[in-house]
């Protein structure tokens, strides 16, 4: 079986940086698969190219599989991928992981 998310690592400047309010998605991996949410507060910053650091809080504005729609969430900041940095080829996606979240 194929993957269907990739990640891209590219140079070490980040692309992005977001706060409360952004639209994100949360990445459950091949699970529920990409959930739409809402960054309700930055706990605490993070990079979406680290498995360390960050706490995000975001709500979920959709259903999928175990996970209900206005569900509140806290997360570390690279499971909480901001919209523009997933992109969709061929069927696939892919994650831009050069982001950080930042209390705003």
């Amino acid at each position: 079986m194929e993957a269907r998310f990739k990640l891209v690592y590219g140079a070490a400047e980040t692309v992005g940086v977001y706060g409360a309010g952004a639209l994100a998605f949360l990445d459950t991996g091949p699970g529920a698969g990409l959930i739409p949410c809402k960054v309700e507060t930055v706990a605490e910053p993070g990079h979406g190219n680290r498995a360390t650091g960050g706490r995000i809080v975001a709500r979920l504005t959709a259903a999928r599989g175990p996970y209900r729609r206005g569900e509140t969430l806290t997360e570390p900041a690279w499971a909480i991928v901001p919209r523009g940095h997933v992109r969709r080829r061929g069927g696939r996606f892919t994650i831009d992981t050069r982001y950080r979240w930042a209390v705003s």
